[in-house]
């Protein structure tokens, strides 16, 4: 009897993790059904802000309309109901844009806890298509919880006659400041240049490859099955190595990944800094797939930016000598 009741405590035991990673699946969707709820609330609340702004606007261009008419006892009566209604339509407002604050508060702890769900039930195995799905959720999540990206504004350069040294050596500090922002961007460009150059330099190398092997018909083929990316076996049972430039594999710099730096939008960050056409340049090379036009672009505007931080420079040892001028 005692080894009869042994396979049910085995077969039990097996059964577990299939109920846990269950368990994690159900707990990253509700996360999500949460956080998508609260996302739409916010997006219901902030059409209804934009509609009542535009409702406001009208009312108060009407009173000004008003104002400017012949005085009337018609017209006095007319600006007191449109006062009235844009009092009201202010108080409406008012309350709408507190409870669109509350809910933007509420979706960081949401999104939070989705994000924990998601790394959760990413660390037991799981289907391929349910991992790409947790993934995608977990990165929405995790990108939405980021700060976005500040402006670099750049100081005044210009010496003002009537300024005293004191003056003239903080609007330098302000300057060297704006020095030392730019020169984390232009670390930040180097590096994107870098694994983008050497990703269209690996492009390049396995078409010629390509164009090689379809050139040479001499000698023997031998196929040993289908080729994992990933590092794993292939049909064959024969081990294989990551394939170039993917995530397993050796040909990208460390520390460094295909998708671009994580929180830097050089084109938010840098708009007041570099010219328009750089720019553009950015934009397109963001919606480009090809590496060379990305490296070029970020190339672009890295030397922007270092022309930008020369000229600061010169700047600011122009108004610190003007300073030391004055201090004698």
């Amino acid at each position: 009897m005692a080894m009869a009741a042994a396979p049910p405590a085995f077969a039990q035991g097996r059964a577990e993790p299939s109920i846990e990673r269950s368990q994690a699946a159900i707990a990253t969707d509700a996360a999500a059904s949460r956080v998508q709820a609260a996302r739409a609330t916010a997006e219901s609340a902030a059409a209804k802000k934009q509609a009542l702004q535009k409702t406001y606007q009208r009312q108060l261009a009407a009173i000004d309309a008003l104002k400017r008419q012949r005085p009337s006892w018609r017209r006095d009566g007319e600006i007191r109901d449109q006062l009235a209604a844009s009092l009201a339509t202010a108080r409406r407002l008012t309350a709408v844009d507190a409870h669109l604050r509350e809910v933007g508060r509420r979706l960081a702890p949401l999104r939070a806890a989705l994000v924990r769900a998601a790394d959760h039930e990413l660390s037991g195995p799981l289907s391929a298509t349910r991992r790409a799905l947790v993934s995608q959720l977990r990165a929405a999540a995790a990108r939405a919880l980021r700060p976005p990206p500040d402006k670099i504004v750049l100081p005044d350069t210009k010496i003002d006659p009537l300024a005293d040294p004191e003056d003239l050596e903080y609007q330098a500090e302000l300057i060297r400041e704006a020095e030392r922002q730019l020169s984390r961007e232009a670390k930040k460009l180097a590096r994107r240049e870098a694994r983008f150059s050497h990703m269209a330099k690996l492009t390049r190398t396995r078409a010629r490859a390509n164009q090689l092997e379809a050139l040479d018909d001499h000698g023997p083929r031998r196929r040993t099955g289908r080729v994992s990316s990933g590092g794993q076996r292939n049909d064959l049972g024969d081990s294989t190595e990551p394939a170039p430039g993917s995530p397993g594999g050796g040909d990208l710099p460390p520390s460094e990944s295909p998708t671009g730096d994580p929180g830097f939008d050089p084109i938010i960050v840098l708009s007041d800094v570099v010219d328009p056409g750089t720019l553009d340049a950015l934009r397109a090379a963001i919606r480009s797939s090809d590496p060379a036009i990305k490296a070029a672009a970020a190339r672009r505007t890295r030397a922007a930016v270092t022309r930008r931080i020369e000229n600061l420079e010169r700047r600011r040892q122009i108004i610190l000598k003007r300073a030391r001028t004055l201090s004698q």
